[in-house]
This record gives structure tokens, C-alpha cells and sequence, in this order.
């Protein structure tokens, strides 16, 4: 009896390994290059689809790439696509061909939208756009972008997980980006550096290091009759922090972050709004990346952000970004600024519109 009921479950298991091998030959049938990744929000795969929605036709490519090397907004380029999904959404992509350094997504394009505001920038207060903190790697798509477009661009890259760093790297031509960026000749005055880390710890461990408390220069300590000076070359405390604030200060922060579908909490609030304008310079931009639910029916979200961020900047805008082919209507670019910088993409909104601010 033992033995026919294990009998009974192993053919129940055998012909249910059978079932799940025709749906895994299936799905697999869909996708092809596929290499799963284990991050800490679960099991993501690096694939690239053979779905029609990431063909693109001779007709569709047309006139693809302009002058400078930047492909137009309004056509692709024929590219086969890779993609990471996670928790059921492209989480980036990337052709894989000669335009591996192009974003796929055209919200990343949005993203540029900072450099509109350079001009203005620099005659207002003397600084233009060279030092970039981007919080959320990925596939480091607008990376990739903006290291292969512009010039002297200092980018910061905060990704909490190094699985999908070492997966931007192996996958996502990063490791390529950073042989460019190592060559002088190449790099055009670009640099990169990677922080594996939460994107809002990031932020506070910066607050925290405004705190540091270095010794007065006035004074000496004497050792075999000559005075030592202490290692405080900026006169005084507070001139260090203000040293140090600079350093450690962006003309641009953009956001990227999700989880899954989802977007990062702790980076939506009013405290973490306090913290990225602290770490602006006067005048600087923050650009955060926002999805709405069923196809702009639940607009909640972006209306409880613009709400937050309203409480701490002078301007807030809000610039529809749409990519009929890969990303439908939902996605919103929402920047932040204390300067009155022209974004003729913005749509209009009243108090009406503002949700509730969001806090920790």
C-alpha cells in the first residue's frame, strides 16, 4: 500500500514536472538569452523577448540617429532589445547592437530636460550642470546616456543591490561604459562612481557627515620645541563643513528608484524632499520618475509627490512622458526647483490637484 501510494504521488509529480516543462517551453518559446538574477526583491531575468512590441521595422527605424549621435524621439533604432524584469515589470532594457548606449524607454530622455535649465543656471548663479547624483541604477539606461552625449559630467550612481550592478555590468554593456570612462581620450571629461547602497540612507549618511567637527587651526600642539599644526587646512570649523558641503552637493538628483512596480517609500516624503534639496546646490533640479496606475486612472501618487514636494520647492512641474511602444501614457517626470526655469512640456495644475504630503 506504502509503495502504490508512493508510486501514485511520483507519477503525480512526474506529470506535474511535465506539465510546468510544456509552460516553461512555452514562455521560454517567447524569449530567448535568458539568465536569471537573484536580487533582494527576488528572482528577476535578464532576457530578450521576441515579442513584436520590441521589433522595430526599416520604416519604423527611418532616420533614426541625428547629427550629434542622439536618436530622434519620434524613431528607433532596429536593435534587438534586452530587457530586466522584476516583480513583473521591465525594470530597464537595452539594445543590444550599436546603439547599446541609447535608452529604450523614453522617459530617460525626460531626464535631460535638466540641461534646458543650464543657461539660466549659470548667468543666476554661476553653475551649470556637471555634477549629477543618480539615485537608482538598474541597467544604468540614463547613465549610459548621459556619459555617451554630454562633457564633463561628475555622475554619482546609488543602487542598493550590487546583484544588479554585477548584472549592469555583465549585461547591460556597464562594464564597456567604464573602459570608455577609464580612457581619457574617450571619456570627454566624464566620470562615474557607483555606491551600493539605499538610496536614502545615502542621502542621511551625507547629513550626517555635515556634523563632522574638525579642531580649531589656532591651535598647536608642540613636539621637540616646533609647533605641529593641526590637519585643518580651511581655517576654521565651519569652514570645512562648508568645504564639505560643496563636495558633497549636486547640481541635478534625479530618481529612479522602484521596487518591483512599486516606487521607493522612504525617497516620496517630505523628509526625504528636505534631504534632497539639502543636497542641491542653490538653484539645482531634482527629476523623480513617476508611474501612475491603470493607465493614468489613479493618478494618487503623483498627486500626493507633487503635493510633498511643493512644501519644500518654489517650483514644482509636471511633464507627461509617453512612449506608445514600450511604456503607454503612465509615466510622469516631476521636477523640483527653487529657480524659475522654463519647462514648456509642463502641463498646467491649481491647488486642487495637490494629494497629501507624505512623511516618514
Amino acid at each position: 500500500m506504502v509503495f502504490r501510494s508512493t508510486s501514485s504521488r511520483v507519477a503525480a509529480g512526474v506529470a506535474a514536472l511535465a506539465l510546468a516543462s510544456v509552460a516553461s517551453a512555452a514562455a521560454l518559446a517567447r524569449i530567448f538569452d535568458a539568465h536569471p538574477l537573484r536580487t533582494h526583491s527576488g528572482c528577476a531575468l535578464v532576457y530578450t523577448p521576441r515579442s513584436r512590441m520590441f521589433q522595430v521595422d526599416d520604416e519604423e527605424a527611418g532616420d533614426a540617429v541625428a547629427g550629434d549621435g542622439e536618436v530622434s524621439a519620434s524613431s528607433r533604432p532596429k536593435d534587438p532589445v534586452r530587457v530586466l524584469r522584476s516583480g513583473g515589470v521591465f525594470q530597464s532594457a537595452t539594445y543590444t547592437g550599436e546603439h547599446r548606449f541609447e535608452p529604450v524607454f523614453e522617459y530617460y530622455r525626460g531626464f535631460d530636460t535638466m540641461f534646458a535649465a543650464e543657461s539660466p543656471l549659470a548667468s543666476a548663479f554661476g553653475h551649470g550642470m556637471s555634477d549629477v547624483l543618480m539615485l537608482g541604477g538598474g541597467g544604468f539606461a540614463y547613465p549610459k546616456h548621459l556619459l555617451t552625449t554630454r562633457e564633463g559630467i561628475s555622475l554619482d550612481v546609488v543602487e542598493i543591490d550590487p546583484a544588479v550592478v554585477s548584472g549592469a555590468r555583465r549585461w547591460f554593456f556597464v562594464d564597456e561604459l567604464e573602459e570608455r570612462l577609464g580612457d581619457a581620450a574617450r571619456a570627454r571629461g566624464n566620470r562615474m562612481r557607483v555606491f551600493v547602497a539605499d538610496a536614502r540612507a545615502f542621502l542621511d549618511q551625507q547629513d550626517r557627515l555635515f556634523e563632522v567637527s574638525l579642531p580649531d587651526p589656532a591651535h598647536r600642539s608642540v613636539h621637540a620645541g616646533h609647533q605641529a599644526h593641526t590637519l585643518n587646512p580651511f581655517g576654521s570649523a565651519r569652514d570645512a563643513r562648508e568645504h564639505l558641503r560643496g563636495r558633497l552637493q549636486y547640481n541635478a538628483i534625479v530618481n529612479d528608484c522602484f521596487v518591483g512596480a512599486e516606487p521607493v517609500a522612504s525617497l516620496a516624503t517630505l523628509e526625504a524632499a528636505q534631504a534632497i534639496r539639502r543636497r542641491l546646490v542653490p538653484g539645482g533640479i531634482y527629476l523623480t520618475n513617476v508611474v501612475s496606475r491603470d493607465n493614468c486612472g489613479d493618478l494618487t501618487f503623483l498627486r500626493d509627490q507633487v503635493a510633498t514636494l511643493s512644501r519644500v520647492f518654489l517650483h514644482v512641474h509636471i511633464v507627461p512622458c509617453e512612449d506608445e511602444r514600450f511604456g503607454g501614457e503612465d509615466n510622469f517626470l516631476v521636477i523640483a526647483t527653487d529657480s524659475d526655469v522654463s519647462v514648456p512640456a509642463a502641463v498646467p495644475y491649481d491647488e486642487g490637484f495637490l494629494g497629501e504630503v507624505l512623511r516618514d
